[in-house]
């Protein structure tokens, strides 16, 4: 599945008139349809339920589980988080001081004295020994000497301190929002809301509807690519593509669930 031209689709479809948007809604559809059926789990042995199960709250991962987008987008973002911490540990052998916790001790003394002291890290003041020869004798003197070049160094280890920190967190908290939407039942609670704004949805009637189409039909790959969609266009594309995709599912449900009634 294509996500990056999907998505490229979708945002050209705000500039299209009816006529063209409506046939790019249904070329979008058969797309995903046709990449959501294409990944459908082929049962063989007794097995496959149980890696369903596995699957569905993503103990298991594989291109026919439903499940595969979205386990590599979240290994991506682990994968994010492991390279600032092995920045924040090259940095911390590089200069040979405890710079995991140089930007919390910045803070400590901004929070204390309004300003933060000199580092020992960047000594801006040291003694310079050196050598003058006269009279045919070495005489060492040592002198104060100012390092103007560890003003500099001293602002920008901390930008990049405070830098690796942020995107550290920021990973963090994108990881975590991304397990509760893709592996909890708030994914329903997502499609309903599309589906009653299109008054596609009857609480009574299309309950057992709702669930088949979350955790049969979408999975947890198209439920990531319909946040995807609505994450970089609007809300109406994603709702108009969620009200095509359900009546495109209706017609298959209805089928089956007249047959299993027969």
């Amino acid at each position: 599945m294509d996500i990056n031209n999907i998505v490229k689709t979708c945002r050209n479809m705000e500039h299209l008139n009816p006529e063209m948007r409506d046939k790019t809604t249904k070329f979008l559809v058969k797309h995903i349809d046709r990449s959501i059926q294409y990944t459908k789990q082929i049962r063989t042995g007794g097995c496959s339920r149980c890696k369903e199960s596995l699957a569905s709250c993503g103990c298991f991962c594989g291109k026919r589980h439903g499940n595969f987008l979205i386990v590599i987008y979240l290994m991506t973002k682990i994968l994010y988080i492991g390279n600032v911490v092995l920045q924040m540990y090259m940095m911390n052998h590089f200069l040979g001081t405890d710079y995991v916790v140089y930007g919390v001790e910045v803070m400590r003394d901004m929070a204390t004295t309004g300003e933060y002291k000199e580092s020992r890290r960047f000594p801006r003041v040291t003694l310079c020994d050196f050598v003058v020869r006269a009279l045919g004798r070495n005489q060492p003197h040592t002198v104060q000497c100012t390092l103007p070049v560890n003003l500099f160094n001293e602002k920008i280890f901390i930008f990049v301190w405070f830098w690796l920190a942020f995107m550290g967190i920021i990973n963090c908290i994108s990881l975590l929002t991304w397990f509760w939407v893709l592996f909890t039942t708030n994914r329903r609670g997502y499609i309903r809301k599309y589906l009653k704004v299109f008054d596609k949805y009857q609480k009574e009637a299309d309950s057992t509807k709702l669930t088949a189409f979350c955790d049969k039909y979408l999975r947890q790959d198209g439920h990531f690519v319909l946040r995807m969609i609505g994450k970089n266009t609007n809300e109406v594309i994603v709702g108009e593509l969620i009200a095509s995709l359900w009546d495109n599912f209706g017609k298959h449900y209805s089928f089956h669930h007249r047959k299993q009634h027969v």
